[in-house]
């Protein structure tokens, strides 16, 4: 193993910076590391009293930002951030493919809402409201998709409008004390069973 010998070179470079050059044995070049700019002080001894000059300091020179792209974030530190109380409960994270969209309560996450229309819900989650500006866009991408609701599908208020076929598998109930209008300008078509 070859011992390297650093040797501090000092020069004094037109307006007065410094390097410092570290070779190998070899005299080989190994680095060189620019110092600050320093004016040396001269202490003046002409009967005048001229006064000593002071160092001046170079410009801070200005880096322009870069643009990094999609922003990453390990599932490592993923998991730190949701665990952590004291992060925002809903953020938009990006993996470089899909969006996520992450509520969160407590330091315990809630659900995940992807650009795609996927939406993944630990445990019973129930949500009475959400407005947030872009969602309608990914509730659009998930309605435009096929939607399937396992634990039933409850409107409130407000319309539902189908615009195509409406089918129903299996034996079906209409219930309760509502009414059900058709069109006039429409028809009601039954495909009845017949047996011989």
């Amino acid at each position: 193993m070859r011992a390297v010998i650093i040797i501090g070179v000092l020069l004094l470079v037109g307006g007065g910076g410094y390097l410092l050059s570290i070779n190998d044995d070899g005299n080989a070049q190994i680095a060189i590391v620019p110092t600050a700019t320093v004016v040396p002080t001269i202490n003046s001894t002409s009967p005048t009293n001229e006064p000593t000059p002071t160092p001046t300091p170079e410009p801070t020179p200005t880096i322009e930002p870069v643009s990094v792209g999609s922003t990453y974030v390990s599932t490592e530190a993923l998991a730190s951030i949701l665990s952590n109380t004291t992060y925002a409960t809903l953020r938009l994270e990006n993996y470089g493919n899909a969006d996520f969209l992450v509520a969160q309560s407590n330091g315990t996450e809630l659900f995940y809402l992807q650009s795609n229309g996927n939406m993944y819900s630990k445990g019973d989650a129930s949500f009475n409201a959400i407005s947030i500006r872009g969602m309608g866009v990914l509730g659009e991408m998930l309605v435009k998709g096929e939607a399937t609701f396992n634990n039933g599908f409850a409107v409130t208020q407000g319309n539902i409008s189908v615009n195509g076929d409406l089918s129903f598998v299996g034996p079906q109930t209409i219930s309760g004390s509502g009414s059900v209008t058709i069109n006039p300008t429409g028809n009601i078509n039954f495909n009845l069973l017949t047996t011989t």
